[in-house]
């Protein structure tokens, strides 16, 4: 069974499998460890607001991931977002922010311009991280 997200949904599996594999490869090749790759340490920009965190493995996806997700912002215009649960990188909204230590600080660009390197721990994302199963269509009402 099929359904109008079909496509998308199918584009998302085949992104997160090419992301496992360059993830894969970069450890076999000894750029990354897994452990870097799941670092929860999350360490607070600062000046940054709304916060930002660096982890282990920010500056590795950030050159990682930007040629395989941004591409994927024109696929269809409804889906704008893709990113790793927990921590995302958002390419339409991955903006610099402003700083205190710009002497320039607002909070309110930001929060509209710079989703990345964010902690996003609400109640859906939540459910989302929580499930293990493998997407069906025969999940989902017509």
């Amino acid at each position: 069974m099929s359904t109008a997200d079909t496509p998308i949904i199918e584009l998302g599996i085949a992104t997160a499998n090419r992301i496992g594999t360059e993830f894969e490869a970069a450890i076999d090749r000894g750029e990354s460890f897994e452990a870097q790759l799941f670092d929860e340490r999350y360490r607070e920009i600062p000046g940054t607001n709304p916060k930002q965190y660096m982890t282990e493995y920010v500056r590795f996806t950030d050159r990682l991931l930007p040629p395989i997700q941004d591409p994927l912002q024109s696929t269809d215009p409804a889906h704008r977002l893709l990113c790793r649960l927990g921590e995302g990188r958002l390419p339409a909204y991955a903006q610099p922010p402003t700083t205190v230590s710009r002497r320039v600080n607002d909070p309110v660009w930001n929060a509209a311009h710079c989703r990345n390197r964010r902690v996003y721990n609400d109640r859906a994302v939540k459910k989302v991280a929580l499930n293990t199963k493998r997407f069906s269509a025969a999940d989902v009402s017509p």
